[in-house]
């Protein structure tokens, strides 16, 4: 891996079984998640107001886009960067064999993928919440340092090492998503006001 001596292994005989089994969970949720979206929605639906069966049509397709956002921008740029730093202090404090069990791999690259997608779902949750009038956009705005707080903590609890570049690459997204968000709540809010108005 990017020139460390790293060898995959597995730690007992049924690990292969194991993470082909998680493995195609994952992607079989990741691909069926439209089917069972709507499902869920077909469900749920008879008890919505006419208003919030706009909004989760509404958003829809953004939720889908900025989870797949996120996993690829965690697949891409932060796993590879988590590897190598973990496995090169390994290397710094005196490990001469380095090896990478393939059940704590996926487990690891797993739960990464995960916590990013939803993560990338903070513009969705800030838009939805601003629509259905439970929070005005200028909350978001007023409590913008607390929401800061909050996602570098978010960043610093789901990296795993303590140089904090991990946490800058989880954070830096979410601040840049906090925006958007806030934008997109000012928006919605906006537009209530006009469809009450008229």
């Amino acid at each position: 891996m990017n020139g460390l001596p790293l060898h995959f292994s597995f730690k007992t005989p049924w690990d292969g079984v194991l993470v082909q089994i998680k493995a195609a969970m994952f992607l079989a949720i990741l691909v069926g998640s439209p089917v069972i979206v709507y499902e869920l929605g077909k469900f749920i639906g008879p008890a919505l107001k006419p208003s919030e069966k706009r909004l989760i049509l509404r958003i829809t397709a953004p939720v889908l886009v900025l989870f797949l956002a996120g996993i690829a921008l965690c697949f891409v740029v932060v796993l590879p960067f988590t590897f190598k730093l973990l496995y090169s202090v390994q290397t710094t404090v005196g490990a001469d064999f380095l090896v990478l069990f393939a059940d704590d791999f996926i487990s690891f690259t797993l739960l990464f993928l995960l916590a990013f997608g939803l993560a990338f779902q903070l513009p969705v949750l800030m838009y939805g919440m601003s629509w259905l009038g439970i929070v005005g956009a200028d909350f978001w705005r007023k409590y913008w340092r607390f929401a800061t707080i909050a996602i570098f903590a978010f960043g610093a609890f789901i990296t795993p090492d303590g140089s904090g570049v991990t946490m800058m690459l989880v954070a830096l997204p979410m601040l840049g998503l906090y925006l958007i968000g806030y934008v997109a709540a000012r928006y919605a809010q906006n537009r209530r006001v006009r469809a009450k108005s008229s």
